[in-house]
């Protein structure tokens, strides 16, 4: 998930021109941010978390530890684990 500021909050008035700049009804998806508050590109964020995704969580080891941690739960939530196996735009 990325940094997001809501209406309100101390953040949101220390970025109150930058937010107010762009359509700040955009800014609250959790998947692909429509702009960014930091030095760092959108575009440049969602390729590192998908990079962090890819080395990380996809890592054999943790994988199949998450598995038998939780086969039971997928066991009985088959179509959570189709929607998790489903993910595109995370990674």
């Amino acid at each position: 998930h990325f940094y997001t500021p809501y209406p309100g909050s101390p953040a949101w008035e220390k970025y109150r021109d930058q937010i107010l700049a762009h359509n700040p009804k955009k800014m609250f998806h959790y998947a692909t941010p429509a702009f960014s508050l930091a030095e760092v590109s959108s575009a440049e964020l969602v390729r590192l978390r998908s990079n962090f995704y890819r080395r990380y969580i996809f890592r054999p080891g943790f994988a199949l530890n998450h598995l038998r941690r939780h086969a039971a739960f997928y066991w009985h939530n088959p179509d959570i684990l189709w929607s998790l196996l489903g993910i595109r735009k995370v990674l």
